[in-house]
């Protein structure tokens, strides 16, 4: 008999993992035209229109496929911080010496901020005018 339910325990708790796993494992998706060229983080990404999608995990870091008429191109991400969900979606990307960085993606629908490791700015401190917010279609 105990047998029995140990096993129906460990079945049990197999499945709501695997139900966990699958309503994390949907991907979000949005779209935005960048202006000008940036970098997040290794990946350069050129001037144009781009479709986002994150693939959600239990773990902390979360990968980003961005598509382009060019190609598909992949960023891993930084820290991840929960709040609370405000309902905007954007990119917040910083100049810095002349090249602009994805600094941190904000999804208002998961509640998530990520941020991203951005070189430091020589000879001077980055300022509110450095930062520009990129916002989904």
């Amino acid at each position: 008999m105990k047998l029995s339910v140990t096993r129906l325990v460990t079945v049990s708790a197999f499945a709501v993992a695997l139900g966990l796993g699958a309503s994390q494992a949907s991907a979000q998706k949005a779209t935005f035209n960048l202006p000008f060229a940036a970098r997040w983080g290794s990946t350069v990404l050129d001037p144009g229109n781009y479709t986002l999608r994150v693939s959600d995990t239990l773990s902390a870091i979360h990968t980003y496929y961005l598509q382009s008429e060019s190609g598909t191109k992949m960023a891993v991400s930084g820290i991840v911080n929960y709040g609370p969900a405000s309902g905007r979606s954007y990119l917040k990307l910083v100049n810095v010496d002349g090249t602009f960085y994805v600094k941190e993606y904000v999804s208002g629908a998961s509640g998530t901020a990520t941020q991203f490791a951005v070189p430091k700015a020589n000879h001077r401190e980055l300022t509110t005018q450095d930062h520009v917010l990129l916002a989904f279609n």
